[in-house]
């Protein structure tokens, strides 16, 4: 049987910053970037040594199967990732991926839109660059705090995809307002009448209201669920949420190996973010 999962270590090719808040991680993991898909995810060990005990996963934000190189967008928000920014190029990190499901591209939709929010705007751009490469159109709409958050303009280009950016206090360039608004926006604006396929990645609460307006307009949509995915392999049962199966009853599901990518409908959202 061929291997899917592989667990390497990985050298650092730079770990620099993109933007003012978030940083890029460049690993050399050939096996990896062959195989990735947008959505799956990495564990990632931050340091060489057992502090901090437990891997981190990351969504992939980039793989290039032709150079081997695979790209981790992260955040500086705790111990772990205050010392992957620490990281100097040329030092090798123990890796294991690529993890979990992937967004699927939805057949006969003209136009596939990737919301992304936080750090959930890494599988989006991942999403919406394997589209623009497969010869189908893709709209990045991401949403920020402030528009200090937006990414570097030639990583943005990159994804091949046309994109619109939202903050909440608006700026140069971006709609004021959150993701959800500019996606409905969009969707009564320039979209209106085509066939849309939603894919979203980012903050609970987002992806709940992305998921009511899939609903309320009979869209597809897939989300990317962030949860305490500690092993990545469904054995420390950290990440469970509620959801529904085909016959409509209430399961529990790990976002490690179940997802993390699951049908917008699949979800007990109400639980997810926390409103029960």
């Amino acid at each position: 049987m061929e291997k899917n999962v592989f667990s390497q270590p990985a050298p650092v090719l730079a770990n620099e910053a993109a933007g003012e808040h978030y940083r890029r991680l460049l690993l050399k993991a050939p096996s990896i970037a062959e195989r990735a898909a947008p959505g799956q995810f990495v564990n990632l060990r931050v340091t060489r040594t057992l502090d901090p005990l437990l891997a981190r996963p990351f969504s992939v934000f980039y793989a290039e199967p032709a150079s081997g190189r695979v790209e981790v967008l992260y955040k500086v928000l705790g111990r772990g990732t205050a010392a992957l920014a620490e990281v100097p190029a040329g030092t090798e990190l123990p890796l294991s991926g690529p993890l979990g499901n992937s967004f699927k591209i939805e057949d006969g939709a003209e136009v596939h839109v990737a919301v992304g929010g936080g750090t959930g705007v890494a599988p989006a751009y991942f999403l919406a660059g394997r589209a623009t490469a497969a010869g189908r159109k893709a709209l990045l709409a991401f949403g920020f705090r402030d528009s200090s958050y937006k990414l570097p303009e030639e990583l943005m280009r990159r994804a091949g995809a046309d994109w619109r950016l939202a903050s909440d206090s608006g700026g140069t360039g971006c709609h004021r307002g959150t993701a959800v608004d500019l996606l409905r926006q969009t969707l009564d604006g320039e979209l209106a009448g085509a066939r849309v396929a939603l894919y979203a990645a980012g903050p609970a609460m987002m992806l709940k209201l992305v998921a009511d307006l899939a609903a309320e307009r009979n869209l597809p949509c897939q989300a990317s669920l962030e949860a305490r995915m500690a092993c990545g392999l469904s054995v420390c049962r950290g990440c469970v949420v509620k959801a529904f199966d085909s016959r409509g009853e209430a399961v529990n599901r790990t976002v490690c190996t179940y997802g993390p990518v699951f049908r917008a409908a699949e979800i007990d959202w109400q639980a997810y973010v926390g409103l029960e």
